[in-house]
């Protein structure tokens, strides 16, 4: 992750910007991913397509945890079997394609709030996109980033998206002020 970091810049992609990549259905996306972090939206639209609760969601196909440095409650798939395969997938198939978490659907582009220099308190981050590297699919099809947002129905001004990166920026920050607190209480 921090490798990422020090090198998005080189990976962004502007909206307009074309790349080239069809996805063949061979699951390899979907297998060795330890980093497939669910946000709200994605659990909830899990346990609906499966009729369940997103407590059995979680139980059935994630663990949860508190990030070590961030202090936010982590939802994350965890992958199974020798194939270390996605929960998700079966015959190589996704089973939520239709729903399918949006760190998914993006692939093989990723979306990153970075802070804006000019950025105002009330939107403190803008969704860029990278292109990641490709390891599988082929190169017939060329489409923008856009276009590919556009099918996958992710919105190019996604307010979710933005509220949800708003409050990771916010909470972290907050329950370290607590416990700094807490220490000098004590």
């Amino acid at each position: 992750m921090e490798e990422l970091y020090k090198n998005y810049k080189q990976m962004l992609i502007g909206l307009d910007d074309t790349f080239t990549f069809k996805c063949r259905g061979c699951g390899k996306c979907c297998k060795n991913r330890e980093d497939i972090i669910l946000t709200t939206r994605d659990l909830y639209n899990i346990a609906k397509k499966f009729e369940i609760t997103m407590e059995e969601a979680i139980n059935r196909y994630a663990e949860t945890y508190i990030g070590s440095s961030s202090r936010i409650p982590i939802v994350r798939l965890v992958p199974r079997g020798p194939a270390n395969a996605c929960p998700l997938l079966k015959d190589k198939r996704c089973l939520v394609h239709d729903c399918k978490p949006v760190v998914c659907a993006l692939f093989p582009l990723g979306r990153v709030g970075i802070p804006e220099e000019d950025a105002s308190p009330d939107d403190p981050m803008k969704a860029q996109y990278i292109l990641q590297p490709i390891e599988c699919g082929s190169q017939k099809r060329t489409r923008t980033v856009r276009q590919w947002l556009e099918q996958y129905n992710i919105p190019v001004e996604d307010s979710f998206y933005a509220a949800w990166n708003k409050a990771l920026a916010f909470f972290p920050q907050f329950i370290h002020n607590l416990e700094d607190k807490k220490k000098v209480s004590e």
